[in-house]
């Protein structure tokens, strides 16, 4: 069962990182096992002060725009995987965002 919740966090820390490349945006991820972090910024988090370099207001954004199109995360941008994770629910929250990105990258350049 923890391998594949931590299968499933490795992929879905991939997705995120590919999504965000695809529009050349300067965004970290994060992820341990089940747990994933986003963070709004081109420097690399390791440390409190270096998360303070995160952008904030983008952040609030995309958890915004996340819970409008049905996807709920922590505020921080943080999530979790559980067991009954399905092909469905990382299509959906994939999909999810990919339109919050597009929407939201020519604010992030």
């Amino acid at each position: 069962m923890y391998k594949e919740l931590n299968r499933k966090g490795a992929r879905v820390k991939d997705q995120l990182a590919e999504v965000f490349a695809s529009h050349d945006l300067p965004v970290k991820v994060y992820a341990a096992g089940s747990l994933f972090a986003i963070h709004f910024t081109d420097q690399p988090v390791v440390d409190y002060r270096s998360k303070a370099t995160s952008n904030a207001q983008l952040t609030r954004e995309f958890f915004l725009r996340l819970v409008n199109n049905g996807i709920l995360m922590a505020p921080r941008a943080m999530g979790s995987l559980s067991t009954p994770t399905v092909e469905d629910d990382f299509e959906r929250f994939n999909a999810a965002v990919e339109l919050v990105t597009k929407r939201l990258a020519p604010r992030w350049q």
